[in-house]
C-alpha cells in the first residue's frame, strides 16, 4: 500500500513539473515594447503668511523656493505671477473687511 501511494505522489509531482516546464518554454521572449507611465509631478503647496496689509507667499519655483509679497488688493486682482501657480479668493467675514478667509486653489 505504501509503495502504491508513493508512486502516485511521484507520478503527480512529475506531471506537475512537466506541466510547468512546458508553459515556461512556450513563452516567447520579447525584445522590445513600450511601457506607459501615468501620474504627475507634485510640488508642495505655497507657504502663506499675512503681515499687516501684505501677504508673503513662498512657493517652489523650478526647484527653488521663491518668496513674493503682495498687498491684499494685489492678491484679490491676481497678478500674473500668482495666476501661474494658483487662484486666490478672499471672502470677508465682516463689513469693515478686517476679518477674511483666503482660499488658495493650486493649478
Amino acid at each position: 500500500m505504501f509503495a502504491l501511494c508513493s508512486k502516485n505522489i511521484l507520478g503527480a509531482g512529475l506531471g506537475v513539473c512537466i506541466l510547468f516546464s512546458s508553459s515556461v518554454t512556450a513563452q516567447q521572449i520579447t525584445t522590445g515594447g513600450v511601457i506607459h507611465f501615468r501620474g504627475q509631478i507634485v510640488e508642495p503647496p505655497c507657504e502663506v503668511s499675512a503681515r499687516q496689509q501684505n501677504i508673503d507667499m513662498t512657493c517652489v519655483n523650478n526647484g527653488q523656493m521663491k518668496t513674493n509679497r503682495f498687498t491684499l488688493q494685489q492678491v484679490t486682482t491676481a497678478p500674473q505671477s500668482l495666476r501661474q501657480i494658483a487662484s486666490v479668493r478672499v471672502n470677508y467675514l465682516d463689513p469693515q473687511q478686517r476679518l477674511a478667509i483666503m482660499s488658495i486653489e493650486y493649478q
